[in-house]
């Protein structure tokens, strides 16, 4: 029975490193793919917990625009079920930890009120939160993206947008499709159309 030399065993150990060389930015490609994925569907199910909202209330606006506001959390079964929700898979270390009993959101909501502001009372007409049919161009208008922590994007906190997915981030729109910009082509604006 013939014996490896030493020469022949370190060639294939060679191959075997120079192939996984090879696959392992594949393999990482492939993770950050489906992670990107895995953030869109959490974006399209917050999207109809959006239109369960807008249907239970004549069309208006959801008016908190912290993702762990009450308003969407109640048409979810648990609240852990609500918490891998509103939270990105790819988010590392890029978000604000609130700390224990807070929930962990990785994503930013635009307010659609006439200030982007919270408002409670529907009937103040400086905080009335716009209607459904009032946002005349809903597949140009911006309602959330991935972001640092629970808050609503505006002029002030437009930091605290993140570009997790290979350099883009995944902006959900009023009519319910998803983009995925990246910091080049994303401006302000897009949050400000109705």
């Amino acid at each position: 029975m013939k014996k490896f030399t030493l020469i022949e065993l370190l060639v294939v150990i060679s191959i075997i490193a120079i192939l996984m060389s090879m696959l392992l930015p594949a393999l990482s490609r492939a993770r950050d793919s489906a992670q990107e994925i895995s953030c869109r569907g959490n974006l399209r199910e917050i999207n109809t917990l959006i239109n369960f909202y807008l249907q239970d209330n004549h069309e208006y606006w959801v008016p908190k625009p912290y993702m762990g506001s009450t308003y969407l959390r109640t048409y979810v079964s648990s609240l852990s079920t609500f918490q891998e929700l509103i939270f990105c898979p790819s988010a590392k270390n890029d978000y604000y930890d609130w700390g224990p009993g807070w929930m962990k959101v990785t994503y930013v909501i635009a307010s659609k009120n006439r200030y982007a502001a919270s408002g409670d009372n529907l009937s103040d007409e400086d905080y009335r939160m716009s209607r459904l049919s009032e946002i005349r161009r809903p597949s140009t208008a911006g309602t959330m993206m991935d972001g640092s922590e629970n808050w609503v994007i505006s002029d002030t906190t437009w930091e605290r947008r993140r570009f997790r997915h290979n350099g883009g981030a995944n902006i959900l729109y009023c009519d319910g499709h998803i983009e995925r910009k990246t910091d080049n082509t994303l401006t302000f604006d897009v949050f400000l159309a109705r």
